[in-house]
């Protein structure tokens, strides 16, 4: 639905961690780690991005406090998405929302900071 809606290749994305597993946020798992053959077994490869952090552990924290706590999907953030408007649940995600939120602990810097 994503993907049809903003025109692009992707319709998920996760972040390997430095074990080499990948952590994302799906309908199916909610917050899940990957073994990385099984991540790819369940998606295609569209894109490969690094982004360097200024605080990697802090986002690394970020994503462990997110897999203890096994934040569930957001369907409601789906549809924010679609609608330009924030109606998401507090504990729950999206794969891209977790990622964000992953890198901005991290210390990345957006415009809107």
């Amino acid at each position: 639905m994503i993907r049809a809606f903003e025109g692009g290749i992707a319709s998920h994305c996760g972040a390997v961690l430095p074990d080499g597993c990948v952590v994302d946020v799906s309908f199916a798992k909610g917050t899940h780690v990957w073994e990385m053959g099984e991540f790819l077994r369940r998606r295609e490869l569209v894109a490969d991005i690094e982004i360097a952090l200024p605080d990697e552990d802090a986002a690394l924290a970020y994503a462990q406090k997110a897999i203890d706590e096994h934040h569930e999907y957001d369907i409601l953030d789906v549809l924010s998405f679609l609608a330009w408007r924030d109606i998401g649940i507090a504990g729950r995600d999206v794969c891209s929302g977790f990622l964000l939120r992953m890198a901005l602990a991290g210390g990345l810097v957006t415009a809107e900071r």
